[in-house]
């Protein structure tokens, strides 16, 4: 029997980590033409990989079963980003902006497990937002029209160029891992939905100018943080490599 290598150890010693997917509904398009796909970007998976983790995409399943058997593979999750939640998921019936309930029920039967295994989550722009309604919470359904004096959160032709300032709470989170002189960093800003309510047991941990919460972190919980901007998109934004390099060494404790 021979002895593993180093590489093999180093391997051996990566936490999984199960990136959730984005789902393209069945349409008429060049590749894949009908078919449901399942995706995710793959600047989300490389900065895992630079944390040291090793990421894994994860399909949409529906029995219950076997997302239960899924979630206690994972030595943490990331909730990424994508379309809108259904608004049927935090109990609206304003179907002004219908989303995924499929992809909604999966990640909430996810996150139920992996919160009770007390692995580490963090997430990402409609990650962040599902959980805050996975802790109790709500969200605006469209923020130019339900906020008043919102700024430009989202532009279809800017895309990912969009940037505003968010502040830092004294004792947030953000705050103590980038540990800036400053109470103010700039992120990105690619969303038209925003918490509302803010979820039981959840602390705000960054704010933008008109008053959105922009990132949460739970009290009791395990180490589980969310933002509302993409960090995986932006070298150049203070909080990547830290917030990623925190969340995959919080999933190394498990191993």
């Amino acid at each position: 029997m021979t002895s593993a290598t180093s590489a093999e150890m180093a391997t051996a010693h990566r936490p999984l980590i199960g990136l959730t997917p984005t789902l393209l509904p069945p349409e008429p398009r060049d590749s894949y033409p009908g078919k449901s796909l399942a995706i995710v970007d793959q600047a989300m998976a490389e900065r895992v990989v630079a944390a040291g983790g090793l990421p894994v995409l994860l399909p949409l399943l529906t029995a219950d079963e076997d997302v239960l058997a899924l979630a206690d593979r994972l030595d943490g999750l990331l909730l990424t980003g994508g379309v809108d939640l259904d608004p049927s998921s935090w109990g609206s019936t304003d179907r002004r902006f219908p989303g995924q309930p499929e992809r909604d029920r999966f990640e909430l039967t996810l996150l139920t497990r992996v919160r009770a295994r007390r692995r580490p989550v963090l997430g990402i722009c409609r990650g962040h937002q599902l959980l805050n309604v996975a802790f109790g919470g709500t969200l605006i359904i469209d923020i130019p029209s339900d906020h008043a004096g919102a700024g430009l959160h989202r532009d279809a032709v800017r895309y990912d160029t969009i940037r505003h300032s968010v502040s830092l709470p004294e004792d947030s989170f953000l705050r103590n891992l980038l540990d800036v002189p400053t109470d103010r960093i700039e992120v990105n800003s690619v969303h038209h939905q925003a918490i509302r309510q803010l979820g039981d047991g959840l602390l705000a941990s960054a704010w933008s100018d008109d008053g959105l919460i922009e990132a949460i972190e739970a009290l009791s919980d395990a180490w589980t943080r969310g933002v509302q901007w993409h960090p995986e998109w932006n070298p150049h934004d203070p909080a990547r490599d830290r917030l990623f390099h925190s969340f995959i060494a919080a999933a190394r404790e498990h191993l």
